[in-house]
């Protein structure tokens, strides 16, 4: 029992002169950066997730809300109405031979929560988690064609979430280079049921699979100007519980800003995204619908986005940062029949201690 008790006074004795090492460094720190100058363009506009490091023993917290509306249908470039939807559309798993419900819009709203720590001034580490909630708007054709009242349907929950690495390849005074490595676990229901038995792929909360995430990114900076490149892929290791995946998907992203004053700056960016099709198939999803043919999902789409970074320097909103941006689609192909994309809104509060 004395051992024990001995054992446990020197444990508690340990972890206090930690906390006191650890609270002189963070004190000391502070000390040195409490008159500094925050600047609104050290990061890249909010939609961009894993643009920058941190400084040894920093954390950040970070939330984004985003909003995502899609709507009207398109094939090979061209519009298509509801009708020319169900009556040209293959069913492959019919009968009936051709689609019954015909998607007209789509609002997919995400809460993302990610955590950042730097164990040294070269690596830093990052997890992100995720609450979405996606509403699909349909039309039901009977067999003679004709259109039925239009219905809804709903899923959410807690989607994929991803633990990444950020480790420092360059570092100059106005240039800055980083490899982004992660992994994505699947942690997103992709059992979602709607009226017809399991929702389409694309109204599942996540992927099923564990995905690589490579990437690298670069910023630099002269003057009241910034600007940045990011490359990352999406690369699926296994076939999920359903017996499918996505193929490999890219994000690639050019932006720049201008400071108008240190504690403000509006951005431009042009995003080129590809989302992998899906290869294999959930014998699950079988209802006479658009989405539940892997044929008709995978698209290419080019995004141009305004943003606005505010930052704080003093008082209790010192590090506080606050970010807006909008994103809308100017070009876009798909596979098969898919909703069209039309824009998306990025609300962040990000903040450093």
């Amino acid at each position: 029992m004395k051992i024990q008790l001995t054992m446990a006074t020197l444990m508690a004795s340990l972890f206090l002169c930690s906390l006191k090492t650890f609270a002189d460094a963070k004190h000391e720190q502070t000390d040195k950066q409490k008159n500094s100058i925050i600047l609104a363009d050290g990061h890249a506009p909010i939609g961009v997730m894993g643009d920058h490091m941190h400084q040894k023993g920093e954390w950040m917290i970070a939330y984004r809300f985003m909003k995502m509306d899609m709507k009207g249908n398109i094939r090979d470039g061209q519009d298509l109405s509801p009708r020319e939807v169900a009556t040209s559309t293959n069913h492959p798993y019919g009968p009936p031979s051709l689609v019954r419900m015909v998607p007209t819009e789509m609002d997919t709203s995400m809460h993302m929560l990610g955590f950042m720590y730097a164990p040294s001034d070269t690596v830093t580490l990052a997890l992100g988690t995720s609450y979405l909630k996606k509403t699909m708007t349909s039309i039901m054709f009977n067999m003679m064609n004709n259109p039925m009242p239009a219905s809804e349907m709903d899923t959410s929950g807690i989607g994929d979430t991803k633990v990444k690495a950020l480790i420092s390849l360059y570092e100059q005074t106005s240039h800055h280079l980083h490899a982004n490595i992660g992994l994505s676990l699947p942690s997103g229901s992709i059992d979602e049921n709607g009226m017809m038995g399991r929702a389409g792929y694309g109204m599942q909360l996540g992927t099923g699979t564990y995905d690589f995430l490579p990437g690298i990114t670069y910023t630099g900076s002269a003057g009241q100007i910034a600007w940045g490149g990011q490359a990352k892929a999406t690369l699926a290791l296994n076939n999920n519980k359903h017996d499918y995946k996505r193929d490999t998907g890219y994000d690639a992203n050019l932006w720049a800003s201008y400071r108008f004053i240190p504690a403000l700056s509006a951005s431009l960016r042009l995003q080129h995204k590809k989302q992998g099709k899906i290869n294999g198939r959930d014998s699950g999803i079988f209802a006479p619908m658009v989405g539940a043919n892997p044929d008709n999902t995978g698209r290419k789409t080019t995004n141009l986005g305004v943003g606005v970074n505010l930052v704080s320097s003093h008082g209790i909103l010192r590090g506080h940062r606050f970010a807006f941006e909008w994103l809308t689609a100017v070009d876009q192909s798909v596979r098969g029949v898919q909703l069209e994309m039309q824009d998306m809104l990025t609300f962040g509060y990000q903040y450093a201690f």
